[in-house]
């Protein structure tokens, strides 16, 4: 099959390099679908004809599930059809069920390439190279300039956090559509504003260490400490902080202790033994 393919049948062997890969360059829309299935029938002539339709803006993955069951499994396929928009490399799109073209098309278009795709893939190399503000200012101007680009939101909040404007960064997530307000990846780092605030309003760090030194039980100190740690990656001394605040004084901080904690559950991705573990001590301090 050649990369300028718009409808491509795949199977587990070229999955990744028809799907995965080729969404780094432009969407692809993988429809798992199988023969017995009514609703796939009535899809299919909907999707194809888009991918027509769109001159090879996007590419259109067909999977046959009765000859790829595993990949489907892999991908999490619980009903038929199933599409899943892929781009950059991952699914940031899905639906189950036959659906409308007027449903589709706007699912199509969020993810065309755009003029701030340049900006984007800069800001994310300055980024990777440790140089926030830099990246922050190529973003800027893009995210202005495409108000409805989710993505490029998205983005700009994730650096605006970083680089301590936890305010315009709350302000760009509220303004994300409706049904982005339970993505994951917006919880987390609703979770990371709220840290950066209370990581913000403490004294250095030296002066931190050195209150708790003195005293282990100056809960303003270890609430301010607590979520530097989490920022920094260290989850477990956070989560060990806002435990030990939660079982000294619920009332400190308007219940900051247990607040912090359900903060960096949503750093984690709420699961995993870290989060499972003091998610029933935080119970037990709470019952």
């Amino acid at each position: 099959m050649s990369e300028t393919d718009s409808i491509v049948d795949v199977t587990a062997e070229d999955f990744e390099q028809e799907v995965v890969e080729a969404s780094r360059q432009r969407p692809v829309l993988v429809d798992f679908w199988a023969s017995w299935c009514g609703p796939c029938q009535s899809l299919m002539p909907v999707l194809e004809r888009l991918a027509e339709e769109y001159t090879g803006a996007f590419r259109l993955a067909r999977v046959n599930t009765d000859e790829q069951q595993q990949l489907a499994a892999d991908w999490g396929v619980r009903g038929l059809p199933t599409v899943k928009v892929f781009r950059h490399g991952e699914v940031v799109e899905e639906f189950t069920g036959a659906q409308p073209e007027s449903a589709i098309r706007p699912l199509i278009d969020n993810h065309l390439p755009r003029e701030s795709d340049a900006a984007v893939e800069k800001a994310e190399a300055e980024r990777e190279a440790g140089r926030p503000e830099e990246a922050l200012a190529l973003l800027r101007p893009a995210a202005e300039a495409e108000p409805e680009n989710a993505r490029l939101q998205l983005l700009l909040a994730e650096l605006l956090t970083d680089t301590g404007h936890a305010d315009e960064a709350e302000t760009r997530l509220d303004g994300l559509p409706v049904n982005l307000a339970s993505d994951p990846r917006v919880e987390s780092l609703r979770a990371r504003v709220t840290l950066a605030r209370i990581a913000a309003e403490g004294p250095s760090d030296e002066e931190l260490d050195r209150r708790l030194e003195a005293d282990g039980d100056d809960l303003e100190a270890r609430y301010h400490r607590a979520a530097r740690h989490a920022l920094k990656g260290d989850h477990e001394t956070a989560l060990a902080d806002f435990l030990h605040i939660l079982q000294r004084d619920r009332g400190f901080a308007e219940d900051g202790g247990r607040r912090g904690l359900l903060a960096v559950f949503e750093l984690l991705g709420n699961s995993g033994d870290l989060v499972n573990r003091y998610r029933g001590r935080m119970f037990a301090a709470l019952h």
